[in-house]
């Protein structure tokens, strides 16, 4: 039976000070965050860490994310990825989730990236269900459903947006090659969708942390998110800390913690770390 601890606000730790290279607070370009932004508390996540934006009506969330080799995670966690998400009505109202992960059981697994619609913290629609409308697109040949295993140490993009005309959240996964998994899920008119979150994740839902089997030794360097964005309903677009209110998440009641970096290069970047 696996061990349950509950990292609390009062366990989070100086990454700074932890003198992982490239430092997670102090990176090499930190840019001035914009006039206007505003800083949350921190958040609680039964499976994610990162950062959640709140405060604004969000149709569009981006980013990138570095590929790892997983096998270099096997004695802590069955698997490694993260995602970007849409979330309307709160935590118990529609989720709809981009993500893309890989295994830790060899070396240099391929990363696949998937969709996963959510309400009241049920599962309603995943990949290869009719009702996403999925396609796989690779060297410029396109097939129904989700057949992509990309290699790993390179960039992958996420994005998901809320063509709110069509009722639909359209979403498209990136290969560095410009292969792709991409389609859109029907969720209705007039959702106001007043949260999105990227992060990187940890159970097999949003809401669970089922697999991250082992704390750390030590602070251990996750993954890491580049060239995240938020377009508001206005059609505002920026980093995650622009007027909106961004907020950490903490990975709380899990096997080990997890916590975010500061953000940086205009707050469009942030690495994330494994912590006992």
């Amino acid at each position: 039976m696996l061990m349950i601890r509950k990292a609390g606000r009062g366990a989070r730790v100086s990454l700074a000070a932890a003198g992982l290279a490239a430092g997670l607070a102090a990176p090499l370009l930190a840019l001035a965050a914009p006039a206007g932004a505003a800083t949350g508390p921190a958040q609680s996540s039964a499976g994610q860490t990162g950062y959640v934006a709140t405060g604004a009506q969000f149709r569009d969330v981006r980013g990138m994310i570095f590929g790892r080799n997983g096998a270099g995670f096997a004695a802590t966690q069955a698997g490694i990825g993260g995602s970007v998400s849409l979330w309307a009505g709160g935590g118990r109202g529609t989720v709809v989730l981009l993500g893309i992960s890989t295994g830790t059981g060899s070396a240099h697994e391929p990363w696949s990236p998937g969709i996963s619609v959510y309400k009241d913290h049920k599962l309603i629609a995943s990949q290869n269900d009719a009702s996403v409308n999925g396609q796989t697109c690779t060297a410029g040949v396109c097939t129904p459903g989700d057949s992509a295993n990309w290699p790993d140490q390179q960039q992958y993009r996420l994005e998901l947006f809320y063509n709110r005309t069509a009722g639909n959240v359209e979403f498209h996964a990136t290969a560095s090659n410009g292969d792709s998994y991409s389609g859109f899920y029907h969720v209705g008119g007039g959702l106001s969708f007043g949260q999105a979150r990227v992060t990187t994740d940890f159970g097999n839902t949003p809401f669970d942390s089922a697999g991250y089997l082992a704390a750390p030794s030590a602070i251990k360097l996750y993954l890491t998110w580049s060239r995240a964005g938020l377009t508001s309903y206005s059609g505002h677009r920026a980093g995650l800390n622009s007027w909106w209110v961004h907020s950490p998440l903490d990975l709380v009641d899990a096997a080990g913690g997890a916590m975010p970096g500061s953000l940086f290069n205009g707050g469009t970047a942030f690495r994330t770390a494994l912590i006992p």
